[in-house]
C-alpha cells in the first residue's frame, strides 16, 4: 500500500463519531441480524433434524447437519457484525491506497469506516438470507439459495470495496 513506509504508529487518532445517517445505517444492519436470529427461532421448533449446512457454488445444498448449526449460523452473523464494528474504532491501524496525513486522516478515516459500515450490511444480510433459505430447503419449498447467489455476494463486497478504496484515492490530498 501506498503508506506502508509511513508506520501506523505515526497516524493520528481520531475519534470519529457517529452521524445521524451511521446510526440509520447501523439499525439496517442489526435488523438484518435480528431477522436472521427471529427466522431461526420461529423455524426452529417444527424444523426437520437434518437441514441443509452447506451450499456449492451452484446455490443447491450439498451438505446436510444438525438443525443447530442455525443458531451458530445466527451467532456468526452478530460475532462478525461486533467484530467489523469494534475494527472501525481504530481506522489509523488500517491500510490506506495513499499516504494519512494529518490533513486527511479523517476524511480517509471516514471513508474506511464507511466501507466497513456497508460490508456490515451486506455480511448481516446475505447471513439473514442463507438462514431464510436453508430453512425454505428443509421445509421443501426451495431447491437452494439460487444459482446467482454467491456471484452476487462476490460482486457486491467487491463493487462495495472498490468504490471506497476509489473514494480514498481521491482524499489523498
Amino acid at each position: 500500500m501506498a503508506d506502508e513506509k509511513q508506520g501506523k504508529a505515526a497516524r493520528p487518532v481520531i475519534k470519529i463519531p457517529f452521524t445521524d445517517t451511521d446510526y440509520v445505517f447501523e439499525a439496517i444492519a442489526v435488523i438484518g441480524i435480528i431477522c436472521g436470529i427471529v427466522a431461526v427461532a420461529r423455524a426452529f421448533p417444527i424444523l426437520p433434524a437434518r437441514i441443509p449446512t452447506h451450499f456449492g457454488a451452484s446455490g443447491v445444498p450439498n451438505g446436510w447437519g444438525s438443525k443447530n448449526s442455525l443458531w451458530f449460523v445466527a451467532g456468526l452473523n452478530a460475532f462478525l457484525y461486533a467484530a467489523f464494528l469494534t475494527l472501525s474504532l481504530f481506522p489509523q491501524t488500517f491500510n490506506y491506497p495513499v499516504k494519512v496525513t494529518e490533513e486527511n486522516a479523517e476524511r480517509l478515516y471516514r471513508r474506511a469506516i464507511g466501507m466497513l459500515r456497508w460490508l456490515r450490511i451486506e455480511v448481516a444480510w446475505t447471513f439473514a438470507f442463507m438462514i431464510y433459505r436453508s430453512v425454505q430447503v428443509a421445509f421443501g419449498s426451495a431447491k437452494g439459495l439460487g444459482g446467482a447467489f454467491l456471484y452476487v455476494v462476490v460482486a457486491l463486497v467487491l463493487v462495495t470495496t472498490l468504490y471506497w478504496a476509489v473514494e480514498m484515492v481521491r482524499e489523498k490530498g
